[in-house]
């Protein structure tokens, strides 16, 4: 996570699974059942999917997903007691705002390798905005300095290797892979498609397992129902969003299990083989931005 400090709040990013924003009301501004809180966008509308924990020591922490490319978008926060009378000032804030915060500032806590990671989240950011078209007159990237984009990867020096296969590890396949990609949203989300055109069996009964090796070292085993994808074609899929930035080349091992048995291949894919796979030059270098990001969490 990387804090800083608002006016009567506190903040951060967790630059985990996704991009987080975090405000944190102190623990001295008494938050009872009464207490409103009031979560809007700059047109008043209320912003959905707030999550709200008691922090022991900390206070009252407001968090909130915010997709590659909504980093620019404002929200505004305020406290209400019972009464409806406003218990802190009016915050007005968003993903952007703390970034600038945190590269502009002379903490020694903010060392050169963590606005290194902020300056290429937000070169990560813009790109997302361009290539989804949102706010392309207002770029994340838009207040950053000469001296800000120093700091920026030349991304014809990032490597994107595509490592997806699939192996020869079952003779007796029942279900066949269809397709793998990805979704961009406020996470990246690897998604594994398989086709269940042909099987006449109970789909509730499959499961996906995942495996890789974290950033940590340590080996991680997940295993998931599949879903429906798309209706009209049997496709079925899992999609999985437990990777976390520093995790981007990571390559995940997965197979179908029908009541624990496998029944298909192993495929192995990455979040770095999308990009190397894909034959459109703005999301390749989408993707090499979001690499060029995950690589300098990694460092920090």
């Amino acid at each position: 996570a990387i804090a800083g400090k608002l006016p009567g709040f506190s903040g951060s990013l967790n630059l985990g699974y996704s991009i987080v924003q975090n405000v944190i009301i102190p623990a001295c501004i008494d938050i009872t059942a009464d207490t409103k809180i009031v979560v809007t966008y700059a047109d008043g509308t209320p912003v959905t999917g707030i999550t709200v924990e008691d922090v022991a020591g900390i206070g009252t922490v407001i968090r909130r997903n915010v997709n590659a490319d909504k980093m620019t978008e404002k929200i505004t926060i305020v406290i209400l007691d019972g009464n409806g009378e406003p218990l802190t000032q009016t915050l007005t804030t968003s993903v952007q705002d703390y970034a600038m915060n945190l590269i502009n500032s002379t903490d020694p806590k903010a060392t050169a390798v963590a606005k290194a990671m902020i300056i290429r989240m937000l070169d990560y950011g813009a790109m997302a905005q361009t290539q989804f078209s949102y706010r392309t007159d207002a770029l994340v990237d838009a207040k950053m300095t000469e001296a800000h984009k120093a700091y920026l990867t030349d991304l014809s020096t990032v490597e994107m290797k595509d490592y997806r296969k699939q192996l020869s590890d079952l003779d007796m396949v029942i279900l066949p892979w269809k397709s793998t990609t990805l979704e961009l949203g406020n996470k990246v989300i690897m998604c594994l498609i398989t086709n269940l055109a042909n099987y006449a069996g109970d789909p509730s009964a499959l499961t996906m397992r995942l495996t890789y090796t974290d950033a940590k070292g340590n080996n991680v085993t997940v295993e998931r129902p599949l879903e429906l994808y798309n209706e009209a074609t049997k496709l079925w899929a899992v999609s999985y969003d437990g990777l976390r930035a520093t995790e981007m080349r990571t390559i995940v091992s997965a197979a179908i299990y029908l009541n624990g048995t496998r029944v298909s291949k192993t495929v192995e894919y990455s979040i770095e083989s999308y990009g190397a796979r894909s034959t459109d030059v703005a999301m390749q270098n989408l993707c090499l931005a979001m690499l060029a990001y995950g690589d300098s969490a990694n460092i920090f």
